[in-house]
């Protein structure tokens, strides 16, 4: 005899929806964690030598990278405010690591990195941060946020 599952058994569809956060959050951290890589990757095609303070530097930055599946998890229990502010501050805190690998690496007298490695167009792409703010306002507006006063 063919039926209706009931709510609740395999093959509703229910787990599949129930899934689809979390998912979507792996989704998310899948991509960020690849970028993290490919900078990774990239940044080190220029570094020459290592020293004891590199290496801790970028354990640093590895232990923040290994952490972020603790806050993917808590994104996707739902898109609650707080879990957002916590996955974002995680991964701010991963490309800020990388970013002290990379000026411990460059600094002057270093000797660290090769030369090419700080290159004059580097200055300009600060303006990347501005056209990243443009289009996340675009893609997530914040929607009115004015509260009666009453």
């Amino acid at each position: 005899m063919v039926g209706v599952a009931p709510p609740g058994t395999v093959g509703s569809g229910r787990e599949l929806r129930n899934a689809i956060p979390g998912m979507r959050s792996f989704g998310i951290s899948f991509a960020v964690i690849g970028i993290f890589w490919l900078s990774h990757h990239a940044m080190f095609r220029y570094i020459t030598a290592v020293g004891r303070r590199l290496i801790l530097l970028n354990l640093l930055f590895l232990g923040t990278i290994a952490f972020l599946p603790y806050p993917t998890e808590l994104l996707s229990s739902g898109n609650q405010a707080p879990a957002v502010i916590f996955y974002a501050a995680c991964c701010s805190a991963a490309g800020l690591a990388e970013a002290a690998c990379w000026l411990y690496a460059t600094r002057p007298g270093a000797d660290l990195a090769a030369p090419a490695a700080a290159p004059a167009l580097a200055t300009y792409l600060w303006i990347l941060i501005w056209i990243a703010g443009l289009a996340v306002s675009r893609l997530a507006p914040l929607g009115d946020t004015r509260a009666e006063i009453g």
